[in-house]
């Protein structure tokens, strides 16, 4: 069947994929076929492969004290825009939680 890749025209795809074709280019719809052709193959939506470089950039952009600000520009919640930039931090104890064990 290898011998067949060069024979092959958009007119031998399936509607779907030409229409990928059209997005992605020819030959890397076969590619995507030669290596996934068969299986069930889950495209995420934008706004999760999106979300690494929004919460980058919300990092970036907090200067201490614009929560409500970076909220409204990526339509978040305050609290949202608060868990985004705790990410990856260290809990914080407060002394009076310590002494309640020891």
């Amino acid at each position: 069947m290898k011998d067949l890749e060069n024979d092959i025209q958009l007119e031998d795809l399936p509607p779907e994929l030409r229409e990928m074709a059209d997005i992605i280019g020819f030959d890397d719809v076969l590619a995507l076929v030669r290596n996934y052709g068969g299986a069930a193959v889950y495209i995420n939506e934008w706004e999760t492969v999106a979300r690494g470089a929004r919460n980058r950039r919300i990092k970036k952009d907090f200067n201490g004290g614009n929560y409500k600000d970076l909220a409204r520009e990526h339509n978040l919640t305050v609290s949202a825009i608060r868990q985004i930039l705790d990410e990856g931090k260290e809990p914080r104890i407060k002394q009076e939680q310590l002494r309640l064990f020891g």
